[in-house]
């Protein structure tokens, strides 16, 4: 989905509690935008590099990986 691209935006960190979530998901908007995708939905992730986290509007997905040790 292309129009994901144009909602994407660097942020300092991802929401920490459900209630952080909810209140960047309404500011994020993300109804707001146009698209051709099954669904739009709020989305905060980190980049592969594990060194910026990004905000994106996005259609519903899991996302299963591999689990880091620190």
């Amino acid at each position: 989905c292309i129009e994901t691209l144009k909602t994407a935006q660097i942020v300092p960190f991802c929401p920490r509690t459900s209630m952080e979530w909810k209140s960047r998901s309404l500011e994020k908007n993300c109804s707001q935008f146009k698209h051709a995708c099954s669904s739009f939905e709020y989305h905060c992730v980190i980049n592969t590099w594990m060194n910026e986290t990004i905000e994106v509007c996005a259609p519903k997905k899991n996302i299963v990986g591999e689990k880091f040790v620190f």
